[in-house]
């Protein structure tokens, strides 16, 4: 293509201005889904900290957004413009890390890739940390690159900073963070082990305090680890055998339906045409070809070559393969989270697997390239092959933009803002409450202490989370419902009916998940606390339950 010519740093610039407006482009077009209200919540409620503390990952993107919201807002625009800011740095930087570790074109292919991929563009639009946490891994493994090829101690700090703040986005960065072994190859001077070691174990450190309180305050609040439970249901109902490639299809292609059992907000939305998928599935294996082909020229290149004796600067052809660095950074986290995930599940097709990104992005840098030293002029296949592959990448962005808003959480919000009196209680069901909640707050209710207190209509009614764990928790899971007796479960709805005034008739309104209505546990409870269910909204999935308790 032609503007592998130009000048670099205006290709780079070209490319990254790309990403910014696709991230950009109907970015609040969509509500903000349960797990982006938990992050808002976590980052603006007074008791924030209290939910950081069992969310199984650290609280880094929290604190950003934390110190984000007030300063450009709280709209879905603005929540979601922290994570589109970082996932264009991580392109940019992609471009930057290319160049390094293997040279200017790789980096050039790998960001232009990086910048349409339907995987990205999606974290880069959702309120969560994954946008932060694929450059975090980034700069990670360019920093250990730069730190061993000159081992300097500044760049061992660097790297030890870098490998703190992926650790302090989320855990699934430890594995990324092993591919950084590799560097260990060819290598017999114990000076670069030593600070290599000791810049990991620097990062560790740094999260540590944190991961201490964490599974602390589990255990005592929780009874038990982390939540993480839920991923066990997703990798039993994805085929082991087929995760990886499933991971490697979803990279490259995006998600779609049926493909796995994560559901990606609107992207395992956007139907496929088989034609389309099979097109792309086969480009991919062809670019996978291709950087094998090309880590192994690099690999005979080095046959009885040189290794790093010195502290000094190495030469261009001394030490690791950049090549080879990079695919080993794509495959040996997808093969340590499938290991592990046979003893315990954290394998989560489509969202575990962005750990490796980057680095996916890069190998598509290296095919292209490799590919670009054959043939003359406008007949090399690799833009060829790059044009061909953004056509899927082009249906599926299309459809993933195009998909019509859903209002569901807003309008459920704005009913219960409208119908619910002083007095009253609200129960969230399931995983309801984050998203309606979120939107009461921009109606001007704030949640407090199990109250909803409207500062404009100066009205106070319960507003509490089913069961009371899911309270705790408010990100997750409902935890634990079916398992518990009915005693223990009317002594909690009990409990979470304190704010409910019985003596001017209060209400109870239940917000379901299920199209099939309230839970049949929940909806019996009621009953037997001498509830009687009125009239319901089926559309909005409310049910109210009048008459007070006889």
């Amino acid at each position: 293509m032609r503007f592998l010519r130009r000048p670099f740093y205006p290709a780079a610039a070209a490319i990254t201005g790309l990403a910014l407006w696709l991230r950009l482009y109907r970015l609040s077009a969509q509500e903000l889904w349960v797990d982006e209200a938990f992050s808002y919540l976590v980052a603006t409620l007074p008791t924030g900290l209290d939910f950081a503390l069992v969310d199984p990952s650290p609280p880094l993107f929290y604190a950003l957004l934390a110190l984000w919201v007030p300063a450009v807002g709280a709209s879905e625009f603005a929540v979601r413009l922290l994570p589109a800011l970082l996932g264009t740095a991580g392109v940019a930087g992609l471009i930057g890390a290319g160049r390094a570790i293997v040279n200017r074109r790789v980096g050039l292919w790998g960001g232009l890739f990086a910048a349409v991929a339907p995987t990205h563009v999606y974290y880069s639009q959702e309120a969560r940390a994954y946008a932060l946490l694929m450059s975090a891994i980034l700069l990670a493994l360019w920093a250990f690159w730069r730190a061993y090829r000159r081992n300097r101690l500044r760049d061992w700090v660097l790297a030890a900073l870098a490998a703190a703040l992926a650790l302090g986005t989320h855990y699934l960065a430890l594995p990324a963070l092993a591919a950084t072994v590799y560097l260990f190859a060819g290598v017999r001077e114990s000076r670069r082990r030593l600070r290599h070691a000791a810049a990991l174990c620097a990062a560790a450190l740094a999260v540590l305090p944190w991961t201490v309180s964490s599974l602390s305050y589990q255990w005592r609040v929780l009874g038990g680890g982390p939540p993480i439970d839920w991923m066990r249901s997703f990798w039993e109902e994805t085929p082991p055998i087929l995760a990886i490639p499933k991971s490697l299809e979803i990279l490259g292609l995006g998600a779609q339906p049926g493909l796995i059992p994560l559901r990606l907000k609107v992207l395992t939305q956007v139907e496929f045409p088989p034609a389309l998928r099979l097109l792309g599935l086969a480009i991919l294996v062809a670019l996978g070809i291709a950087a094998a082909r090309s880590v192994a020229v690099a690999l005979r290149r080095r046959e009885g070559g040189s290794t790093i004796e010195a502290p000094g600067d190495p030469g261009p052809g001394d030490g690791p393969d950049g090549r080879v660095y990079v695919v080993v950074a794509l495959l040996l986290p997808l093969v340590l989270l499938w290991l592990t995930s046979w003893v315990r599940p954290i394998y989560v097709v489509g969202r575990s697997d962005v750990i490796v990104f980057p680095a996916y992005a890069l190998c598509v840098g290296i095919a292209l390239d490799h590919l670009q030293r054959f043939g003359r002029s406008w007949i090399r296949p690799g833009p060829w092959l790059l044009l061909l592959l953004l056509v899927p990448i082009g249906w599926k962005l299309h459809g993933y933009y195009a998909e019509p808003a859903a209002d569901w959480q807003r309008r459920t919000a704005v009913a219960v803002s409208d119908r619910v009196d002083s007095g009253d209680v609200v129960l969230f069901a399931g995983l309801r409450g984050a998203g309606v909640l979120y939107y009461l707050d921009r109606l001007g209710t704030r949640w407090r202490d199990g109250l909803c207190v409207d500062e404009v209509g100066r009205r106070k009614y319960g507003c509490r989370l089913f069961p009371l764990k899911t309270e705790v928790l408010l990100a997750g899971r409902p935890a634990g419902g079916s398992a518990r007796s009915a005693g223990e479960l009317a002594a909690e709805l009990e409990e979470l009916l304190r704010d409910l005034d019985a003596e001017r008739g209060g209400r109870v309104f239940v917000a379901y998940e299920a199209p099939t209505g309230p839970p049949p546990r929940l909806d019996e409870l009621l009953q037997l606390l001498g509830f009687e269910r009125g009239g319901s909204d089926s559309e909005l999935r409310i049910a109210v339950y009048a008459n007070g308790p006889r």
